[in-house]
Protein backbone atom coordinates (compact mmCIF):
# COMPACT_ATOMS: atom_id res chain seq x y z
CA UNK A 1 0.00 0.00 0.00
CA UNK A 2 1.78 2.78 -1.29
CA UNK A 3 -0.68 5.58 -0.05
CA UNK A 4 -4.37 5.29 1.95
CA UNK A 5 -7.24 7.38 -0.06
CA UNK A 6 -8.06 10.12 2.18
CA UNK A 7 -12.13 9.33 3.76
CA UNK A 8 -14.50 12.53 4.27
CA UNK A 9 -12.70 15.90 5.00
CA UNK A 10 -15.03 16.61 8.00
CA UNK A 11 -16.15 13.05 9.13
CA UNK A 12 -18.19 14.38 11.67
CA UNK A 13 -20.31 16.89 9.60
CA UNK A 14 -20.08 15.28 6.16
CA UNK A 15 -21.45 11.58 7.08
CA UNK A 16 -24.75 13.58 8.77
CA UNK A 17 -25.05 14.76 5.37
CA UNK A 18 -24.54 11.93 3.45
CA UNK A 19 -26.92 10.09 5.98
CA UNK A 20 -29.62 12.56 5.63
CA UNK A 21 -29.05 12.26 1.59
CA UNK A 22 -29.36 8.30 1.97
CA UNK A 23 -32.56 8.91 4.15
CA UNK A 24 -33.99 11.31 1.64
CA UNK A 25 -32.91 9.29 -1.47
CA UNK A 26 -34.94 6.20 -0.03
CA UNK A 27 -38.03 8.27 1.09
CA UNK A 28 -37.96 9.58 -2.26
CA UNK A 29 -37.08 6.94 -5.25
CA UNK A 30 -36.20 7.87 -8.67
CA UNK A 31 -35.11 11.22 -7.21
CA UNK A 32 -31.24 12.03 -7.20
CA UNK A 33 -29.80 13.10 -3.87
CA UNK A 34 -26.00 13.70 -4.35
CA UNK A 35 -23.42 13.01 -1.49
CA UNK A 36 -22.00 16.11 0.03
CA UNK A 37 -18.50 15.78 -0.09
CA UNK A 38 -16.08 14.42 -3.12
CA UNK A 39 -14.25 10.99 -2.15
CA UNK A 40 -11.55 9.31 -4.60
CA UNK A 41 -11.54 5.81 -3.55
CA UNK A 42 -9.10 3.04 -4.70
CA UNK A 43 -11.07 0.64 -7.58
CA UNK A 44 -12.94 -0.82 -7.42
CA UNK A 45 -15.00 1.01 -5.05
CA UNK A 46 -17.05 4.09 -6.57
CA UNK A 47 -16.99 7.87 -4.32
CA UNK A 48 -20.52 6.97 -4.01
CA UNK A 49 -19.93 3.51 -2.43
CA UNK A 50 -17.31 4.94 -0.54
CA UNK A 51 -19.36 7.65 0.97
CA UNK A 52 -22.36 4.99 1.88
CA UNK A 53 -19.37 2.83 3.64
CA UNK A 54 -18.54 5.83 5.66
CA UNK A 55 -21.58 6.68 6.79
CA UNK A 56 -23.04 2.90 7.32
CA UNK A 57 -19.73 1.17 8.66
CA UNK A 58 -18.49 1.03 11.94
CA UNK A 59 -16.46 -1.10 14.06
CA UNK A 60 -19.53 -2.82 15.40
CA UNK A 61 -20.77 -3.93 11.75
CA UNK A 62 -19.34 -7.23 9.94
CA UNK A 63 -19.47 -6.61 6.19
CA UNK A 64 -18.89 -9.07 3.50
CA UNK A 65 -17.10 -7.68 0.66
CA UNK A 66 -18.18 -9.25 -2.74
CA UNK A 67 -15.40 -10.82 -5.61
CA UNK A 68 -13.91 -7.71 -6.33
CA UNK A 69 -13.56 -5.45 -3.08
CA UNK A 70 -12.11 -8.17 -1.35
CA UNK A 71 -9.48 -8.80 -4.36
CA UNK A 72 -8.24 -5.08 -4.05
CA UNK A 73 -6.12 -4.74 -1.10
CA UNK A 74 -6.55 -0.76 -0.93
CA UNK A 75 -10.22 -1.11 -1.16
CA UNK A 76 -10.65 -3.65 1.49
CA UNK A 77 -7.49 -1.42 3.24
CA UNK A 78 -9.60 1.72 2.68
CA UNK A 79 -12.51 0.64 4.82
CA UNK A 80 -11.27 -0.93 7.41
CA UNK A 81 -8.96 2.23 7.75
CA UNK A 82 -11.76 4.78 7.65
CA UNK A 83 -14.85 2.66 9.05
CA UNK A 84 -13.38 0.06 11.41
CA UNK A 85 -15.48 -2.35 9.86
CA UNK A 86 -13.97 -5.93 9.94
CA UNK A 87 -14.58 -8.32 6.49
CA UNK A 88 -16.76 -11.14 7.57
CA UNK A 89 -17.79 -14.08 5.57
CA UNK A 90 -21.24 -13.81 3.81
CA UNK A 91 -22.86 -16.20 6.43
CA UNK A 92 -21.52 -14.25 9.34
CA UNK A 93 -21.94 -10.71 8.00
CA UNK A 94 -24.61 -7.91 9.64
CA UNK A 95 -27.37 -8.34 7.17
CA UNK A 96 -30.20 -6.36 9.44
Amino acid sequence: MDTLAPGFADPVHDTQRAFRALMSAMAEPGRVFPLPAPLAPPAPLTPELAGLALTLLDFETPVFLDAPLARSEEARDFLRFHTGACEAHLNLADLK
